[in-house]
């Protein structure tokens, strides 16, 4: 008997791992006309795996990340209602398929109770086989190899003729946006392994690359939360003397400005110019979804007026004027609550490398979230849960 929970247990965890990896590097599979990721379809069997261990155990704990994702679910079905109830918006089940983004990540959570410290060692081991996976992907993008670019992008994606044409690369990503964030994700990675763990030529290299080919994806909005956090963290976070800290990100940002100025970049470099002219499409619109947002909030301050999907577009470009309008200040309570808990589970054990980590793509949410989703997706929000399972597992030996 013992065997086989031990083996189910080490089932769980390298399922826990490909769920929440796969959703970052894998492309989306096409089920009957409806796209789904990997981390969607695994959930269910990480579920009855996580049962049948409660039931052979006759012990499990729900850690409190469950309640709260469990909230985020509640907002989306009652702003729904509300929204059918008032006569906002036709009823359309599509309104409540937005609770799975959030709901396929309970299982996950769950599965903490039965997870061992070993899961660290797994994360690890899986970060570099993925790191490889990423960069080759990559790397293939960037010699104009478009295969991949169709299978992750898929024929009607707005962003395929940017990407095909070379202007952009979206990697791994649903879009160059997505695609950039992911980029900084190993990028962090690479370099806490390499900072703070493994000082190998190996990481330095993966550091190196990720971050080429998150300028590749010429997103302005994730470079600049990467600098942001890169030179926070290092700044206030990264224990040396200041006479060693100062000389070495003045290297790295030297560096870094050294592979920006080589490249050409003109869609960062073009965009930044006609942002502040104020003739950049892109954050024009942007800007008008959020007015529009603002609008629907205020007539509708509480609830919102729930996802909307049969009346309204689904694409919002960024995720505080999508909170605000479907799910009003419920909604902005409930994602708060959410960053809050994440940030404080990365600040609580930020000696550990993996919190490190998280705090590192968690100082990035602010910025991404003001022109696409981070939570509200169905890619990023893998991340933030990954690395919190991570640090969970090895709280229970060292809290």
């Amino acid at each position: 008997m013992s065997e086989i929970k031990f083996t189910t247990n080490k089932l769980l965890t390298w399922l826990v791992l490909l769920g929440l990896f796969s959703s970052i590097i894998l492309p989306n599979l096409s089920l009957g006309g409806i796209s789904l990721y990997l981390t969607t379809l695994l959930s269910p069997v990480v579920l009855v795996l996580v049962v049948y261990l409660a039931l052979m155990q006759s012990r499990s704990k729900v850690d409190n990340l469950v309640w709260v994702i469990f909230l985020l679910c509640i907002v989306v079905i009652l702003s729904a209602f509300f929204s059918w109830v008032k006569g906002l918006t036709p009823v359309s089940y599509r309104d409540l398929i937005e609770t799975v983004k959030y709901a396929q990540f309970i299982p996950y959570l769950l599965a903490l109770s039965f997870l061992k410290s070993s899961f660290a060692k797994g994360f690890n081991f899986s970060s570099k086989f993925a790191v490889v996976f990423f960069i080759l992907v990559g790397l293939i993008q960037v010699f104009g190899i478009n295969f991949l670019t169709y299978i992750y992008l898929g024929s009607g994606s707005a962003h395929l003729e940017s990407v095909i044409s070379g202007n952009r690369l979206s990697l791994t990503g649903s879009d160059p946006n997505i695609g950039g964030a992911i980029a900084a994700f190993f990028a962090f990675v690479s370099f806490a392994f390499f900072l703070f763990q493994r000082k190998n030529v190996f990481w330095f290299a993966a550091f190196l690359l990720c971050f080429l080919l998150l300028l590749f994806t010429q997103s302005r909005t994730v470079l600049i939360a990467f600098a942001f956090s890169f030179i926070v963290f290092f700044l206030f976070y990264y224990k040396v003397s200041l006479i060693i800290k100062i000389p070495v990100l003045v290297i790295l940002i030297s560096l870094g400005a050294f592979i920006f100025m080589s490249l050409n970049l003109q869609y960062i470099i073009i965009g930044f110019q006609i942002a502040l002219e104020g003739n950049n499409n892109s954050l024009n619109v942007r800007l008008e979804n959020i007015a529009s947002a603002y609008e629907a909030f205020k007539a509708n301050p509480i609830l919102g007026i729930g996802a909307s999907k049969e009346s309204l577009s689904s694409v919002i470009d960024s995720e505080y004027a999508l909170i605000m309008q479907r799910y009003g200040l419920l909604g902005m309570f409930a994602f708060l609550v959410l960053i809050g808990f994440l940030l404080k589970a990365a600040f609580k054990n930020r000696n550990k490398i993996h919190s490190k980590m998280l705090l590192l793509f968690m100082m990035m949410v602010p910025f991404i979230m003001l022109t696409n989703n981070v939570f509200s997706g169905y890619q990023l929000m893998s991340i933030p849960i990954l690395l919190y399972i991570v640090i969970k597992t090895q709280r229970k030996f060292y809290a």
